[in-house]
């Protein structure tokens, strides 16, 4: 008597019809009738007779994209300097001085609410930055003028 052994290729096979004519030798020497086969899905094990129970794998992780996410935060204090040239503003803050990157999309805002440009902002001018603290260079969002 021949043994016949069934691994998830042979039942691919058998389910698709490539190995039909060996299977059909093969059950005709087996003394057990033999379950029919469903094709197996990528996802779902295969029970086979005889065997335990597969366990069922887990889900392939995602693919980790780096999304960053800005960090937006908010200074007041009074301009220690300001160069258009080089898109550069120091803020002197209560404690602390900070460097700002301006941007061709930074908004300026007058003290009457009206748009303004990088010109109007001045040394010794009171005002608040919205700015971008993501990364080491600190970019101005918006320049308001109190």
């Amino acid at each position: 008597m021949r043994t016949l052994t069934v691994c998830t290729l042979t039942l691919g096979l058998l389910t698709s019809g490539l190995a039909t004519a060996s299977a059909g030798a093969a059950t005709k020497t087996a003394a057990k009738p033999t379950a029919t086969a469903t094709a197996p899905t990528p996802d779902a094990p295969v029970q086979i007779p005889g065997e335990p129970a597969p366990t069922p794998k887990a889900a392939p992780l995602a693919k980790h994209t780096a999304k960053v996410t800005p960090k937006i935060v908010t200074a007041s204090g009074e301009v220690t300097a300001i160069d258009v040239n080089k898109k550069l503003l120091t803020l002197k803050e209560e404690k602390a001085i900070a460097n700002f990157s301006i941007s061709s999309s930074t908004h300026v805002t007058l003290a009457d609410g009206k748009a303004g440009h990088e010109s109007d902002v001045k040394v010794g001018a009171r005002v608040t930055v919205t700015y971008d603290a993501h990364g080491k260079t600190l970019v101005a969002k918006s320049v308001k003028i109190s």
